[in-house]
């Protein structure tokens, strides 16, 4: 499996992205990813042939064979912050792993020259700054406000509600955020508490998946199972 470890971006970044993350050079360059509304920006250092891959929002459990032998460098986005440098429609990039020649007019070889990693995290932090400097968007606030809606309410607010409280119809709104995040609001919210529900089991010994699932908003176990089934082809077991 790829293994990756994680850096945390300057706090000037923080609000658009989540991490840069380092994969080292592994025979084995699978990696199984479980649905994320994150969009990935991601260098491949192969000296045959040096790309750009951007990895979009995911609704299912996949697995992306990377190329072995070489290292990679990711740049994880938060929902919706990559629209505003990418520029296109992100419900495009939904479930696709896609080669782009350049990233903010960047190829893979210039990132590539550079000595180390964090040369190669600090040159593009710099680039991707120069690029929001200035950046004005009405629909980057609609998303994020009704982003921040979504987590201060646990997920627990319907997509009408949503709509109502950031001052827009839903369809407008469906389609903003679709068009920014890669997936409806509706759908983004199944993906963040199936995430957080991961993430609460992943820390506690043993699991109990009934109180967990309760205490992120499902209504019962049931509609958890679907949920848990639908996003990772799994279905829950006792830890």
């Amino acid at each position: 499996m790829l293994n990756c470890r994680d850096e945390a971006p300057s706090p000037l970044l923080r609000p658009y992205v989540e991490n840069f993350w380092y994969a080292e050079p592994t025979n084995d360059a699978t990696c199984e990813v479980l649905p994320d509304a994150s969009v990935d920006v991601c260098f491949a250092f192969s000296e045959r042939k040096p790309e750009i891959l951007l990895f979009g929002p995911t609704t299912a459990r996949t697995v992306y064979e990377f190329q072995p032998g070489i290292a990679y460098l990711g740049i994880k986005f938060r929902p919706g912050a990559a629209a505003l440098l990418l520029h296109e429609d992100m419900s495009c990039l939904t479930d696709a792993a896609i080669a782009v020649p350049a990233f903010l007019g960047m190829r893979a070889e210039r990132i590539m020259d550079l000595n180390d990693g964090i040369a190669r995290s600090n040159y593009l932090e710099a680039a991707i700054v120069r690029a929001l400097a200035g950046y004005v968007g009405r629909s980057s606030e609609l998303v994020s406000n009704a982003i921040e809606l979504i987590h201060r309410t646990q997920c627990n607010i319907r997509i009408q509600e949503l709509a109502d409280e950031c001052g827009v119809s839903r369809r407008h709104l469906e389609r903003v955020f679709s068009e920014c995040v890669g997936v409806s609001p509706k759908i983004y919210t199944r993906i963040y508490r199936f995430r957080a529900v991961m993430d609460d089991a992943a820390a506690k010994t043993p699991v109990n998946w009934a109180d967990i699932a309760a205490a992120h908003g499902y209504s019962d176990q049931s509609h958890f199972i679907r949920d848990y089934r639908s996003f990772s082809g799994r279905v829950p077991t006792a830890q």
